[in-house]
């Protein structure tokens, strides 16, 4: 995906100026419309609007910080549940948010001022990562109360963080307005990168409505005294709509409207990548040198061929702490006071971040005589790289490069639990930096295949005449869904985990079923898959005077249905291909006959999926059997009706229940 670019002279041997922050001092003024509105025409349905959001980036002089400014209105009870409190997530390494000022304005008028204080957290996304975030809970938050708040986000000293505007949110928004202030110097000091680089050039990629840019408000000059003028870009839009909404889209921040500004002393996208490249390699190369200690513990670990000892490495790289998946707070004294500077540090310590263990176990290879790299590339679970943005922030994600008996093989051993050999889905068909034996250049990481994820299904229950079953289900999740979980539960005590893994079923099964979790296996053996064994009883057919109507698969009576409607206007898009099969044998009393069950389906669409569904009957007991099978990740708008007709066959098969006859005597 490419946008048009526009490089501009930013002029940089500038006199100091002080500028303060364009912040509003006073609150705005509702107007009576504001107050009095119940929803928002341009937006049918919405919980709630931006009235106005407003955000004034400033890196003059290394000040550096972002002014926030939001007037939210509430206009249903969901939407006061959502964002009735104020959720701001930052880097607490770098980044701090200050100041916060916030008021509830009611529909009469009244005004009612944030006295507390925020709430620091922490978060635990899907994939095990810990953030942090404030929270500011608003005072007496009303349907039909106008929020408006503003705060500050500082960055570290000496660091320039030119502005991302995600001018999309998740809410209709009437009006935005967007300000920058790009850095300033005196005539004695110059902006540069870390590398020592002046950073001349000031540039930007976008994608917005037709017809709409960021516009240059005030060009960087020199007065007639001799003092610098601040350039200031800014972007004002009205009635941006929210980003869409549908399931399996592309990550959203490359769908929605958006501007980021870098600096570069490159003059093309070839010449920033290549040198940032050569520096970014030769930081990779000093760290993954292979010391003393690492040199020690490799050749403890040499197996017969290349093969066996990488995965002995794999292996024993994969027990050190990855404190990527543990509480911000987690980092040791000696951590702070002495970073890691090698892969002797790392491995002494028996532990590091993401990126520290990959080098590490590149460092290890390279020790065992193999040819070993480091790629970084961009999570495509929250971005896709772009070449033309010039900032080397987008690449978040390292992954290992090794070549065994000649042959290129890709890991991930930064991602807890990720099998040898795997990479995180997230780092599949990801775009990036990789090392080469001559250098650098830009690559993409491989994709994954449908056997690289496996999840089975399998119960064995005892029906009742009511309509009641009880009975043993196991689980067992391989490859990514067993990293995926793994990595979930992998800051957690015995019983969060046990409560997390008996949730995890009950949301398949039909509602009110009583789940206890009775074994887990291979929880630490990421090699394997991971095995939950339950004891389940309850309610899951629909009784009648005469029937039972119980659900053909039981694992998906509360799965939503999907890809139902017969247009879309956005590409689909999966996390990863997989395989899936369920086995459920069904022991049937004496007093139930069987009286219909669903007909065998056997459904494809080429090249993307394939879906079969029996039902056997064998004596006394019923087998349902399923298998879907998800090959392709993306599938293009114009081919979403081959898509849509292949789910629609899937939806009516896995909803078509089993009927049975009960005796009315043993009722």
């Amino acid at each position: 995906m490419s946008y048009p670019k526009t490089f501009l002279s930013l002029l940089i041997a500038f006199f100091s100026l002080s500028l303060a922050a364009h912040a509003a001092t006073e609150w705005q003024a509702p107007t009576p419309e504001e107050l009095h509105m119940a929803a928002e025409p341009k937006a049918p349905g919405a919980i709630a609007i931006y009235l106005d959001l407003e955000r004034t980036d400033n890196n003059l002089n290394y000040q550096n910080s972002t002014v926030i400014h939001e007037r939210i209105k509430i206009l249903t009870e969901a939407g006061k549940d959502k964002y009735g409190s104020v959720t701001i997530f930052y880097d607490s390494d770098w980044q701090g948010v200050d100041n916060f000022e916030g008021r509830t304005i009611h529909s009469d008028g009244t005004v009612i001022l944030f006295q507390g204080k925020g709430l620091d957290q922490e978060e635990v996304r899907a994939d095990g990562e810990h953030v942090r975030k404030k929270v500011f809970p608003m005072p007496n938050v009303q349907v039909g109360s106008i929020l408006e708040y503003r705060f500050t986000v500082s960055y570290g000293e000496n660091y320039i963080e030119p502005p991302t505007w995600y001018v999309q949110t998740d809410l209709f928004t009437r009006r935005i307005h967007d300000e920058f202030t790009p850095f300033s110097a005196s005539t004695t000091r110059y902006a540069q990168d870390k590398y020592g680089h002046e950073l001349s050039e000031l540039a930007f990629t976008s994608s917005l409505p037709p017809g709409v840019q960021p516009k240059m408000i005030r060009e960087a000059t020199i007065d007639n005294t001799g003092g610098a003028v601040a350039g200031i870009w800014n972007l004002d839009i009205q009635d941006v709509p929210a980003v869409p909404k549908a399931a399996h889209l592309p990550p959203v921040h490359n769908m929605s409207y958006r501007v980021a500004f870098f600096y570069t002393a490159s003059r093309s996208g070839d010449e920033y990548w290549k040198d940032e490249g050569g520096y970014w390699s030769k930081s990779v190369n000093k760290f993954a040198t292979p010391g003393p200690q690492v040199k020690e513990a490799v050749a403890h670990l040499k197996q017969g061929g290349e093969e066996q000892t990488l995965r002995a490495i794999y292996a024993a790289v994969m027990q050190l702490q990855n404190t990527n998946y543990l509480h911000a707070g987690s980092r040791s004294a000696e951590e702070q006071k002495s970073p890691a500077k090698s892969s002797d540090d790392i491995w002494e310590r028996k532990r590091g971040n993401a990126k520290q263990i990959t080098r590490l176990f590149v460092s290890m290879a390279r020790a065992a005589g193999m040819p070993a790299y480091v790629m970084d590339v961009t999570n495509r679970d929250r971005n896709i790289f772009s070449k033309t943005y010039l900032n080397f922030d987008q690449l978040n994600g390292e992954v290992a490069i090794v070549y065994i008996n000649g042959k290129e093989q890709f890991f991930d051993p930064g991602s807890l639990y990720c099998p040898y050999g795997q990479l995180a889905w997230a780092h599949t068909l990801a775009g990036g930096l990789r090392q080469t034996n001559s250098g650098t250049e830009l690559a993409v990481t491989p994709s994954m295949g449908y056997k690289d994820s496996s999840v089975q299904r399998t119960a064995e229950l005892w029906l009742t005449n009511t309509g009641s079953v009880a009975g043993t289900v196991q689980l067992a999740y391989g490859g990514q869904d067993g990293m995926r979980l793994r990595q979930r539960e992998a800051d957690k005590d015995f019983a969060g985990a046990t409560k997390d893994f008996e949730d995890l079923l009950k949301d398949m099964l039909p509602a009110g079923m009583s789940v206890r979790l009775i074994e887990e296996a291979n929880g630490k053996d990421m090699e394997q898959p991971l095995i939950l064994n339950y004891r389940i009883s309850g309610p899951v057919a629909t009784a009648t005077a005469n029937h039972l109507l119980v659900p053909s698969q039981i694992f998906r009576a509360q799965a939503k249905q999907v890809f139902v409607a017969p247009s879309r206007k956005y590409a689909v898009y999966f996390h990863y291909p997989y395989t899936m099969v369920v086995q459920v044998e069904l022991k049937l009393p004496a007093s139930v006959q069987v009286e219909s069950l669903p007909k065998d389906v056997s459904t494809s669409d080429p090249q993307v999926a394939v879906y079969q569904a029996k039902a056997i009957q064998q004596g006394s007991s019923i087998i349902f059997q399923r298998m879907f099978v998800l090959a392709s990740i993306y599938i293009d708008v114009k081919d979403y009706g081959k898509l849509h007709d292949f789910y629609s066959q899937v939806n009516a098969s896995d909803t078509t229940p089993a009927v049975f006859k009960r005796s009315a005597t043993a009722q």
